[in-house]
Formats: C-alpha cells, structure tokens, sequence
C-alpha cells in the first residue's frame, strides 16, 4: 500500500466516471461484496467508502471507468487517485482503511500509558485484515515494518 501524500500544491476537481468497460465489476457488484466484507469484520457504516460521488470531506470514494479508482477529495479538491484494474487489489486499498480506522477506535479506546501507541494500532489493524484473508494481514504487516524500520516504536 502506498503512502498518502496530498498534493500541496495541485489542485484537481474531482471528477467521476460512470462507464463501465472491460471486464470490470459493476458498481452495485463491488458495492454488495464490499458490504459483505464490512459485516464480517463488524465495520461501521461510516467506514465505507462512498460511490459514484465524493463526499467531499477527505474520505475515500470508489470509481469505476476502465479502472477502479480509489479516490480522495476534499472540498473540490483531488489529493490522492489510487488505479488499478484488479479488484482484489482495490478491495485491498478499500479494507486496509477500513481496518486502519478501526485499529484507531480500538487503540484510543484501550490506550495503555507509556506504550506506543502503533503497537496496538498496527496488531489490532492486521488481526481484522485476517479475519477477511490472511494475505492481506500478511501484506499490511510487511508495510508495518517498513514503517518501523524508518520510525522504531518509542515506549515511554
């Protein structure tokens, strides 16, 4: 998974692409497994990305034209645009935010003093990405220790 970084200095409208082409899933499709997915790992609706439409709050949306576009906006504003032509790759994008969220709500809600708080983040983050396929917890851990390699956890 690559790193967000938004474009301080580019400002793209958000534009959605409605067409459907090659052998792509439909919307309501990838819409139904992705709600499926959420159910099995207890997701809050909010979590979900949007579709067709942006929500234009920094949330992540869906896209389909030739590709499957997974997409940031804010305020009118493009400051991430994901593409690929494999939906398992998408749903990949689509969960490790989900579950990232998620890790989050759980870490702040059983935060132990002193500890970094990525520890529980990160566990917590590839134990509901295993729920769903243990490749994706096996992909979102590689990217956890590059991340630590670069920034080691810091106990207090």
């Amino acid at each position: 998974m690559s790193a967000y970084h938004p474009i301080a200095d580019v400002r793209i409208r958000c534009q959605l692409c409605n067409m459907q082409s090659g052998n792509l899933v439909s919307l309501a499709t990838l819409r139904a497994r992705i709600k499926q997915l959420a159910d099995k790992i207890d997701a809050p609706p909010s979590y979900l990305p949007a579709f067709e439409n942006s929500r234009q709050d920094g949330s992540h949306h869906v896209e389909i034209d030739r590709q499957y576009h997974w997409v940031v906006c804010e305020r009118g504003s493009e400051f991430q645009r994901r593409s690929t032509s494999d939906v398992d790759e998408l749903l990949f994008w689509v969960f490790s935010s989900i579950t990232f969220s998620m890790a989050v709500d759980f870490e702040f809600a059983h935060r132990r003093s002193g500890e970094d708080a990525r520890r529980q983040l990160f566990s917590k983050q590839e134990e509901f990405l295993g729920k769903l396929f243990q490749s994706w917890a096996d992909r979102e851990a590689q990217d956890h220790q590059v991340i630590l390699q670069r920034n080691p956890f810091r106990d207090n």
